[in-house]
């Protein structure tokens, strides 16, 4: 809380395994420092408090305890109208697993677009003109089903890299072809191009 309250935060980090089994475990959703720095001290609040009501209001802004053994991990997969141009643009410059997954997602669906997928996704995020021919291609349902399966299955991937695997997945909608890949039941390719084909017959309706 003194170092995020000074300005520092964290540098982005895979979580320490030997914390998931710690007796008390907190959880704090944070933008920058002073965000972290304030619900730092909201959470010391609660835990000298040891009031549970405390515990319901934070984690509504983002601060969550964990208490014995972890309980089981669910994974929901999104639907469509979750997407935004430029999604994942930092995790796919920082990641490599996020970028590989993008990489084989453009490599199936250029055939099927006639460009790369990851083409209707990201943009200049200074050319104003650019920014709206994204946004309306990328609304457009043929587009927009495989760009959501491939962003939630490059944050499947990354989760997985970092030790944190669902115990049970399940999906809305479109997020349905998203849990059948994370549960084994599906190839990244087949949902592809399932979704593709979906986009395509929802598009003519």
């Amino acid at each position: 809380r003194a170092e995020a309250g000074a300005g520092g935060a964290p540098a982005p980090a895979a979580p320490d395994p030997a914390l998931a089994d710690a007796a008390v475990r907190v959880a704090i959703d944070y933008a920058g420092a002073g965000e972290l720095a304030a619900k730092a001290g909201k959470a010391i609040q609660a835990l000298r408090a040891g009031t549970p009501g405390a515990w319901r209001m934070l984690r509504a802004q983002g601060v969550f305890v964990g208490r014995g053994a972890p309980g089981a991990v669910a994974f929901l997969y999104t639907g469509q109208g979750s997407q935004y141009v430029n999604m994942l643009r930092e995790l796919r410059a920082r990641e490599p697993v996020v970028a590989a997954t993008l990489a084989e997602a453009d490599r199936v669906m250029t055939p099927l677009l006639g460009r790369p997928l990851t083409g209707y996704i990201f943009g200049d995020g200074t050319d104003q003109v650019t920014a709206q021919r994204l946004e309306q291609q990328l609304m457009q349902t043929e587009i927009t089903q495989p760009a959501v399966l491939a962003t939630d299955l490059a944050l499947t991937r990354l989760l997985d890299t970092y030790g944190v695997r669902p115990d049970l997945v399940m999906g809305h909608s479109l997020g349905e072809y998203g849990a059948l890949v994370a549960a084994g039941a599906l190839s990244f390719e087949a949902a592809l191009e399932a979704v593709s084909a979906r986009g395509h017959e929802m598009a003519s309706l």
